[in-house]
């Protein structure tokens, strides 16, 4: 269906532009579901957390929270920094993840997601942030704001959203997907 408006209307306005992917003057389309099973296989054949070196372990923590929590890069990674106490794991192995100021926070009051453990442990959400962040403690100082996903050499800061797609891309690849995924 293709359609005109010549209204001066601000709210008929603010509704086209929800409409429409910014700059392109075009609806914005679906695109293909992700195939989890890709990331599961891939996830298995890595093996255990504590054979996995911080890179990947870092990898892994990112795409499944990403995947589990339905997170873009720049929710992993915002401006207003992505911080340790954000996350909460709860006595039932679950963890609650609160977000402030991504682009679904509309409101800016913040929002949590709750993430369950998963049945297996090579593709535990909660299991994977848990050592990551057991694992990089060392990394940051007290003083230090401690954000959740850092880069791995020293000077040791909070990681960009352009670097959690870049890490984000190359799960992608690993997992033998095209490109077409994002």
């Amino acid at each position: 269906m293709q359609w005109v408006y010549t209204a001066k209307c601000k709210k008929i306005d603010t509704f086209v532009k929800a409409l429409i992917k910014a700059d392109t003057k075009r609806p914005a389309g679906r695109t293909k579901v992700m195939p989890t099973n890709n990331f599961v296989k891939l996830f298995k054949n890595w093996g255990a957390n504590e054979n996995l070196s911080l890179h990947r372990l870092r990898q892994k923590a990112v795409t499944l929270l990403a995947l589990t929590a339905m997170c873009r890069p720049s929710d992993l990674a915002p401006r207003t920094g992505f911080m340790r106490d954000q996350i909460h794991f709860n006595d039932d192995g679950s963890m609650t993840v609160l977000f402030y100021g991504i682009k679904n926070d509309t409101d800016r009051h913040g929002f949590e997601v709750r993430i369950g453990r998963s049945e297996c442990a090579l593709t535990d959400p909660v299991l994977y942030l848990i050592d990551y962040i057991r694992r990089t403690n060392q990394n940051i100082t007290e003083s230090q704001k401690q954000p959740v996903f850092i880069t791995l050499l020293p000077p040791f800061k909070a990681l960009s959203a352009q670097s959690v797609g870049t890490i984000l891309r190359q799960s992608i690849a690993d997992a033998g997907l095209d490109e077409s995924f994002t």
